[in-house]
């Protein structure tokens, strides 16, 4: 039987979570896992016996270069099937995910959009608040039960996250869509290129896929690499949106990249610098910016009264 799925899931250090998500995968004769390792720590990972070796229909590989994009990216020239599914080592899938693969196998569709469902890592309760990762995807959701375009629009501009979709290999590989080689937020710009350059999406309100939160994940991680990430990232992100949405579509724009830029400046460092530049050369470095940062100083200046300063980012 062709091979009609692939799913992709790049592992660092957790292998026990790993563990958990490919259990959560149901075996078919026309579904293959990919699973790329970035480079974990032989002290924390035993690779000889890495979860998966066991099943005939997964593949391991290791990462010739280091981060999660470059590993998607490794999984993406590998996948045999149809449809791509990406998905984090410490997430994993409901048991809608075989229903669901069998009614969009054969969709014309180039995105399928599946509402996502947070769950706390370790107590398997509902995520809320700050720990919510896909609380703003939950909201685009809702908003396409209300106006569907609306809620489509959002879904393919404003959704950053590569997980919960299919995606028809086809149109990834004829577009030429990549994940970036970067340390946070490689799936940004694949997420708003694939949805502004797809001709068909549908929008389903099943939840196929579980998005944990744990205090030791990457997005928890705070330091200066990461914060000229997310300058750069979510700056051309909002430059790509003014050049190909309406203006008023921009009030959905993610403006962390205006807040990060103000930390490193107020951090004092030779990265505040290179922040500040990259913000002119993508020509946001105007009033929106200085709103963001007297807004940012504020909070850190009314921290700082209070005996709660930020500390200083390495």
């Amino acid at each position: 039987m062709p091979i009609l799925f692939s799913i992709i899931i790049p592992h660092y250090n957790i292998p026990d979570l790993l563990r958990r998500c490919l259990d959560s995968i149901p075996r078919r004769d026309d579904l293959e896992v990919i699973v790329v390792d970035d480079h974990s720590d032989p002290a924390i990972v035993d690779f000889d016996n890495l979860p998966g070796r066991e099943r005939p229909d997964v593949t391991i590989l290791r990462n010739d270069s280091k981060g999660c994009g470059s590993a998607r990216n490794k999984g993406m020239e590998a996948a045999k099937g149809r449809w791509l599914i990406f998905a984090d080592a410490d997430d994993f899938f409901t048991y809608c995910l075989n229903s669901m693969l069998d009614k969009y196998a054969d969709s014309d569709a180039d995105i399928i959009y599946f509402r996502p469902l947070d769950i706390d890592s370790e107590y398997y309760c509902r995520s809320s608040g700050s720990f919510a990762r896909s609380r703003d995807s939950r909201r685009y959701f809702d908003t396409c039960i209300k106006d569907k375009k609306k809620g489509e629009k959002l879904l393919r501009y404003a959704w950053a996250e590569a997980w919960s979709r299919m995606i028809r290999h086809k149109f990834v590989a004829e577009a030429g869509i990549r994940f970036d080689d970067v340390p946070i937020n490689e799936d940004v710009a694949f997420g708003y290129t694939t949805g502004h350059m797809a001709r068909s999406v549908i929008v389903e309100q099943h939840c196929i896929y579980a998005v944990t939160s744990r205090p030791n994940s990457l997005s928890q991680w705070e330091s200066e690499k990461l914060f000229l990430s997310k300058v750069d990232i979510f700056g051309r992100k909002e430059r790509f949106l003014r050049d190909n949405t309406p203006y008023t579509f921009l009030n959905r724009v993610d403006r962390s990249h205006y807040m990060a830029w103000a930390r490193l400046v107020m951090n004092g460092s030779e990265a505040g610098r290179l922040a500040s530049g990259r913000l002119k050369e993508l020509r946001l470095l105007g009033p929106t910016a200085y709103i963001h940062f007297a807004y940012y100083a504020a909070k850190h200046i009314a921290k700082w009264l209070l005996g709660r300063p930020h500390p200083k980012l390495n």
